[in-house]
């Protein structure tokens, strides 16, 4: 690791280019940079009204210290396309002074591309990309050997990877993550505002299984079975500046915790007096959603080749000798009333079963434990 960090200081040295920790205040310069943290697309409320995008950047001469990136343009294209561990190009970036601390701004002059973190395959920016040269091919390439050496040692040594910085988790990492409070990124699947509470409860899902979750077989109709799906609530400041959100809506939601009062795995956002809003709503091409829409489309791809499974096999009248008898007063509802009914409720039904789908009955069962997720 401190040979990839002295190659590459070397090399960007003998290109006269500056380290992070050698920039100053009050100037332009350019700067190579590893990507550590991005924060989801955001719209700014007043003035131009254009969409900010920052993230913390680093190298090797911080000595795991990072400072902030912002870039603020009215095109999302037009933001740097990056994730963890990109790389990150930039010229003409303005340094400011925050907190004692350098901050890079983008301005009208300033140019920038970045580079996949795993393929370096290059990743531009709508009329802002910076064509890099040759030589700067080997300032990238050493850059990024530096941050494969930096993350194989954290592998092996986990006490490395604790952060300060609240995590983005996963539905799946949150009973075994040692984050008391952290950040979630989530497809919203069902909306209720309670009028006499400020409280406002949604039903996410992530695309990842919930090892605790609630049995509800509700949202089957969006198939979305109830095994990915996590509760979470917004209390008090956070639920009455929360926007209508629909289905299928992609949010940020900030300083989540766990719910703990019962057997299954929800989260909450706890009211407090910060004006800030912790919760974001996320357009579809920000690349925060990246994963989250990989693994949405895996699921729905296996969700339709199930169903077309299912369908495959004919369905046949039967004749059934069975009859059942009503001991209540009660009148029965046809399936036409049914499905005439827009109304949603419980209807008395008398009928008989001609087929079924799916064939195996394993393929039915709900998990009973909500431990073990056996039946």
């Amino acid at each position: 690791m401190q040979k990839a960090a002295i190659y590459y200081e070397e090399l960007l040295k003998s290109f006269s280019y500056q380290n992070l920790s050698e920039i100053k205040a009050a100037t332009n310069t350019d700067v190579y940079a590893v990507v550590v943290e991005v924060k989801p697309f955001k719209r700014i409320l007043k003035g131009r009204k254009d969409y900010m995008a920052s993230m913390t950047i680093t190298d090797p001469s911080l000595n795991g210290q990072c400072i902030t990136a912002n870039f603020f343009n009215p095109k999302t294209d037009s933001l740097p396309h990056v994730s963890i561990g990109s790389i990150l190009v930039l010229k003409e970036v303005n340094v400011n002074q925050f907190n004692n601390r350098a901050q890079l701004v983008n301005t009208s002059d300033t140019k920038y591309t970045a580079f996949d973190p795993e393929t370096l395959e290059e990743k531009p920016s709508v009329d802002v990309s910076y064509a890099v040269k040759d030589y700067e091919l080997d300032i990238i390439k050493a850059l990024h050997a530096w941050n494969q050496k930096m993350l194989s040692v954290k592998m092996s040594q986990p006490q490395f990877i604790i952060s300060k910085k609240r995590p983005i988790l996963e539905t799946a990492q949150l009973s075994h993550s040692s984050a008391h409070y952290f950040d979630y990124i989530g497809m919203i699947v069902d909306f209720h505002r309670q009028d006499a509470h400020s409280k406002v409860n949604l039903v996410l899902t992530d695309f990842t299984v919930n090892p605790k979750y609630y049995p509800n077989d509700k949202y089957i109709a969006n198939n979305i079975s109830s095994d990915i799906l996590l509760q979470c609530t917004l209390w008090d400041n956070h639920a009455n500046n929360c926007p209508k959100l629909n289905f299928g809506d992609y949010v940020y939601i900030e300083n989540c915790t766990r719910k703990t009062k019962n057997q299954y795995l929800e989260i909450a956002v706890n009211g407090n007096k910060l004006k800030k809003k912790q919760l974001t709503l996320l357009e579809e091409h920000d690349p925060s959603l990246r994963d989250l829409l990989e693994r949405k489309a895996e699921f729905l791809k296996s969700a339709k080749e199930l169903r077309r499974e299912n369908s495959s096999a004919p369905i046949h009248n039967k004749t059934h000798s069975i009859r059942t008898r009503l001991t209540c007063s009660r009148n029965f509802n046809t399936i036409k009333d049914i499905l005439e009914n827009e109304e949603v409720g419980l209807y008395l039904l008398r009928a008989f079963i001609v087929d079924y789908q799916p064939k195996d009955l394993n393929d039915w069962i709900r998990g009973w434990c909500s431990t073990c997720q056996k039946t």
